[in-house]
């Protein structure tokens, strides 16, 4: 990792929680549909050795500029009531704003990841991939609106059509 990626002091004050804060450029690196994956990368380029990826998985929304210069990222739980996303089962979704000096952007995920790439030139990129920050929805549910929600009864006669 390079002097220009590294986490801030106001990093996260917990593990596995934002905000989290890099002084380092980064821009739109890759979005994928087929499993709705989204890159957020500080690399310079193709053969860039040191640098750090934000990735945000089961991506429902985002709203993003091409780059940031120096990157904030937070969690911005009240986004959810301003964005319509389909969602009849109720899962628990990430909303993680993301902003620079004089930028903003949203992503509505699952999951983020922020892992550190700094590896040699002969090295793989699976060689090296520690884990910085891992936010995750996981094992949580919201739930899912009064109408969506099933009425269970045991008075058959009480449900619509009997009686």
């Amino acid at each position: 990792m390079d002097d220009r990626t590294v986490p801030s002091e106001t990093s996260a004050p917990i593990p596995g929680a934002l905000p989290w804060t890099s002084p380092g450029d980064f821009r739109v690196w890759r979005y994928g549909v087929g499993h709705s994956q989204l890159l957020l990368s500080s690399r310079s380029g193709a053969d860039s050795t040191s640098h750090i990826d934000l990735l945000f998985e089961a991506v429902q929304y985002m709203q993003l500029h091409r780059s940031y210069r120096g990157i904030h990222l937070a969690d911005d739980p009240t986004a959810l009531t301003d964005v319509a996303i389909h969602n009849p089962l109720g899962l628990a979704y990430l909303a993680v704003a993301i902003s620079d000096a004089t930028r903003t952007g949203l992503v509505v995920c699952s999951r983020v990841t922020i892992t550190s790439q700094c590896r040699r030139p002969d090295q793989g990129p699976e060689d090296s991939k520690p884990a910085i920050l891992a936010v995750s929805t996981a094992g949580r549910r919201n739930d899912p609106p009064p109408t969506m929600r099933p009425a269970w009864t045991d008075d058959v006669d009480a449900l619509p059509g009997h009686g």
